[in-house]
């Protein structure tokens, strides 16, 4: 009987210790992890906040820039730009959409492209094609050259299909843009080659 009591005892007092333990875990231990896991997440949220922060401040700064920028350039060539007329975007693609979408509601006829990779303009422009040859055409003052008269070239290095009809388009493209955009009413034609050979991996 003795031996039972003193057992009794034993079980008895290592319940108690037990129940202390997971007392204390519940009081203690599992509210302090609690506590340290939340302080970890507002951590970690405050450090996307600042670094979102400072992505915000850096794209800023350079927009400001680029429209200080734009603004000097357009002073010097005597363009008068209103500030509806700015368009604020982050990225090419975003530049190449928003393009699209102010020659779409008429706000724009011609596009003069600048800082923008020209194969991201070219696709958001394509669906726009009415031709059946799209081209670059570049213009370029040429002052030392042609005594003050602008200089085009159309897909200068661009081509990479030349067959008649393509080069007929490429000069019928140019013409226009020297008769509309620089109205110029008889602008002559020379047709120049580089006497590059088709490279059959660029169809």
């Amino acid at each position: 009987m003795g031996k039972l009591d003193w057992r009794a005892r034993l079980t008895g007092l290592i319940v108690l210790v037990l129940g202390a333990m997971l007392l204390f875990q519940l009081l203690y231990v599992i509210p302090y992890i609690k506590d340290r896991e939340a302080q970890r997440e507002q951590t970690y949220q405050e450090e996307i906040v600042r670094n979102i922060a400072v992505q915000l401040d850096s794209d800023l700064l350079q927009a400001r820039g680029r429209l200080v920028e734009m603004s000097g350039q357009a002073e010097f060539s005597g363009m008068d730009i209103a500030s509806q007329d700015i368009v604020a975007v982050e990225s090419d693609e975003a530049v190449a959409q928003a393009t699209v979408a102010q020659i779409g509601k008429g706000a724009a006829d011609i596009v003069l492209k600048g800082d923008i990779s020209t194969p991201i303009l070219n696709r958001a422009l394509l669906p726009l094609a009415k031709r059946s040859t799209v081209s670059l055409v570049s213009i370029f003052d040429a002052a030392p050259i042609a005594k003050g008269r602008p200089l085009i070239l159309t897909d200068a290095g661009f081509t990479t299909v030349c067959n008649i009809g393509r080069m007929i388009d490429l000069i019928h493209n140019a013409v226009d843009v020297a008769k509309v955009v620089m109205d110029i009413a008889r602008p002559r034609v020379a047709i120049l080659s580089a006497n590059e050979k088709q490279i059959s991996s660029l169809p």
